[in-house]
Formats: structure tokens, sequence, C-alpha cells
């Protein structure tokens, strides 16, 4: 069924007239998608990288464009590694009270951390099948 969505998906895009309308569309349907999930918290998992990992310092973990949770508004992807735990903050909105909040959280539970990187996102170019 999933998958079927999918395909109704990319036909009716196919069907539009330029890359703005296909945007509009798109940025429609996730706001009505966003309207009953507010933040998706997912572990990810411990890495196993065997004797490599006690060289990696940082580690990103970033959503599927297949899964929910690229349309809800904020996702925590968290993720073990070589003893430490790393947290993707991400969000589709510019304010920033609620990663100030969580900064605070952590302070205010002892939990030391270190901020590594905070960046607009960038994902890879593609080549659109339309």
């Amino acid at each position: 069924r999933e998958v079927a969505g999918y395909r109704e998906l990319v036909s009716r895009l196919q069907s539009m007239e330029g890359h703005a309308a296909r945007r509009a569309y798109c940025r429609k349907r996730m706001r009505e998608l966003s309207r009953c999930l507010t933040a998706t918290v997912s572990y990810v998992g411990k890495a196993n990288l065997g004797d490599a990992e006690k060289f990696i310092t940082d580690y990103a973990a970033l959503p599927s464009t297949a899964l929910p949770s690229t349309h809800v508004p904020l996702t925590l992807e968290i993720s073990a590694l070589n003893g430490y735990f790393f947290i993707n903050f991400m969000q589709y909105f510019s304010e920033e009270e609620l990663f100030r909040e969580l900064l605070r959280q952590l302070q205010e539970n002892g939990i030391s951390h270190d901020i590594l990187e905070t960046a607009e996102a960038r994902y890879p170019r593609i080549e659109l099948p339309f």
C-alpha cells in the first residue's frame, strides 16, 4: 500500500507543469501530513564498526526521504558510537527555542555535550525524473 502511494505521488508530480508547481504541492502536502505528528525521536542504535570505531569522532544519521519523519517538523535521530551518543536535531522551522531547551535539559541533568555543527540541511543533488 505504501509503495502504491509513492507511485501515485510520482505520477501526480510528473503530470504537473514545472518545478515550482511540484514544490508548492509537496510543501502543502508536507504541512497537511505534519498536522497529526509534531516530532519524531528515533534511536538508530549502536554502530558496530569494529576496530575503526575508536577513530570516529563525529557521526550523523539523517532520515530517508521515504520515512514518515521527513514531513515531521522536528526530528531527533540518536545514534551510539565509540562510547558516545550523537543526536542529530533537525527541524523545518527557523526558531531556536526547542534546540536551546534541549541543551538546557542536558545541562540541567548533568549530561555533558558538545555541539559539533549547526547548519542548514544539505541534500545531495538529484536528477528529477520529469
